[in-house]
């Protein structure tokens, strides 16, 4: 009897996680790359919801840090001046269960 394999590659418009290399560290964190569409920003949390996929089904809550970069048009910006429905690329790590954001692009829209 033969058995049929079948492999799924994510499309740009989904997550991708980038694993860590083998035999480092199990603390060290792993790194995403996430486009998608801003579903929520919250700046109480520090948050912002992202969904990706067909039709926005799938998503992540991202929290941003001191560190978290955020670009808009080129010039430095702020999680305040996020909107809902931005389209955005993200880079993100896990650390400590969370996905940290590193770097927040929002793309313009076409």
């Amino acid at each position: 009897m033969a058995m049929l394999a079948f492999g799924v590659a994510p499309t740009s418009a989904q997550s991708q996680q980038i694993a860590t290399a083998p035999g480092a560290s199990s603390n060290a964190s792993t790194t995403g790359l996430l486009e998608g569409t801003v579903k929520s920003v919250d700046p109480t949390t520090g948050t912002v919801q992202v969904s990706t996929g067909l039709f926005g089904l799938f998503g992540k809550t991202l929290q941003l840090s001191g560190d978290t970069k955020v670009q808009i048009e080129g010039r430095l910006g702020s999680l305040t001046e996020i909107r809902e429905g931005a389209k955005v690329k993200v880079v993100y790590a896990v650390r400590d269960g969370k996905n940290v954001a590193t770097h927040i692009e929002l793309t313009p829209r076409v």
